[in-house]
């Protein structure tokens, strides 16, 4: 009986691990239906870091979006962090 079930959990693992080959295949395949606009995206791996940097800590897109949802995402999180810091006191 053992064996059954063991056989049985190996074809399953198979036909999981064939299905998942295939949608990643179809994945690959598909176009993609539009093309993203980047720019301006920085060129050095400096201007990458300094980019993120600014994002992570300032909210720069919330900003030019929205400023009222910024200062409140931004104050939310930086009292997020601060008592997160004194947690670890």
């Amino acid at each position: 009986m053992s064996i059954l079930i063991a056989g049985l959990l190996f074809v399953a693992t198979l036909f999981m691990l064939g299905g998942i080959i295939n949608k990643v295949r179809q994945y690959a395949a598909t176009p993609a239906p539009l093309k993203i606009p980047v720019t301006p995206a920085p060129k050095s791996t400096g201007g990458v870091v300094l980019r993120m940097a600014k994002e992570v800590v300032l909210f720069a897109a919330l900003f030019r979006a929205s400023k009222w949802t910024w200062l409140f995402g931004w104050l939310f999180h930086v009292s997020l962090a601060l008592a997160f810091i004194r947690h670890l006191r």
